[in-house]
């Protein structure tokens, strides 16, 4: 069984800009052109970047996996999966609220979702290892902090 999730403190602003600068850096290396989208643990909008000439299309699908993986405490692939299972998994696409496409992520801290992060422009695979990279760079960030405190 799976830990119980809480909502804790938001993320802050700091946090945001450092997660965006981790998916920017990555997209400039790989020629991508993205959309961060960062929420707090009320699904309120910390942060939006859009990198240059992203497509304007990229702002709602980072917003939509941002907002999916904060209101259900996981990550939006899970919702992919069940799409792609079919069946009973269909329903999912009957709620406007719910995206089903790779790139959200839960920011958890302990047994706190202090947020999420969306990214979208590239590929929901590419989008959603993105979003894993920006997490592992927050985590890092957050340990070197709680290390100088």
């Amino acid at each position: 069984m799976s830990k119980t999730l809480n909502y804790g403190q938001p993320v802050t602003l700091a946090a945001a800009k450092h997660i965006a600068a981790a998916v920017e850096s990555v997209g400039h290396e790989r020629g991508l052109k993205l959309v961060v989208t960062v929420l707090d643990s009320a699904a309120q909008i910390v942060l939006v970047h859009r990198m240059e000439h992203a497509n304007y299309g990229s702002l709602a699908f980072a917003f939509e996996k941002a907002r999916t993986a904060v209101n259900f405490k996981r990550p939006s692939k899970f919702f992919e999966d069940m799409v792609a299972g079919g069946g009973s998994g269909l329903r999912m696409l009957g709620n406007a609220h719910v995206s089903p496409l790779e790139g959200g992520a839960p920011i958890v801290a302990g047994d706190a979702v202090l947020g999420s992060i969306g990214v979208s422009g590239a590929t929901s695979a590419e989008d959603g290892e993105l979003a894993n990279l920006a997490l592992e760079a927050f985590q890092d960030w957050a340990a070197q902090k709680a290390g100088r405190a």
